[in-house]
């Protein structure tokens, strides 16, 4: 799999066989990422809309509070979103809360958009 993964997308670092794990389905993938990264009160940055399973998904195990970041219509994988997402680590953090994590999810659920080429200016 990692094989086909830096044939296909070409990352910029290529991806280890050991880096890459499968799982029954996205809801398991997104509750075992969620709890090796948080810990309990850490903050994960959300753009909305979103899938409303995420909120089960990321904060049952792990303990982690969504923070979530209204996108008022701007493309969530654009370099506009950026500032958005910036806004929200602040206030975060103006509140104590460790953010950990920003969430992406590609293609957007529910939006349906695909991004690949908005995905590098947000992880600028």
């Amino acid at each position: 799999m990692a094989d086909h993964i830096n044939r296909y997308f070409k990352p910029h670092t290529p991806v280890l066989a050991e880096q890459v794990m499968f799982s029954a389905g996205v809801t398991a993938i997104n509750d075992i990422v969620a709890w090796n990264l948080t810990d309990p009160g850490d903050g994960i940055l959300l753009g909305m809309p979103i899938y409303g399973d995420f909120q089960g998904d990321l904060t049952a195990r792990a303990g982690a509070e969504i923070l979530y970041v209204p996108m008022q219509g701007v493309d969530p994988f654009s370099p506009v979103a950026i500032e958005k997402y910036e806004a929200s680590l602040q206030k975060a953090e103006s509140r104590g809360i460790k953010v950990r994590a920003l969430w992406l999810c590609n293609p957007h659920n529910p939006l349906g958009e695909f991004a690949l080429s908005g995905l590098a200016s947000v992880r600028r």
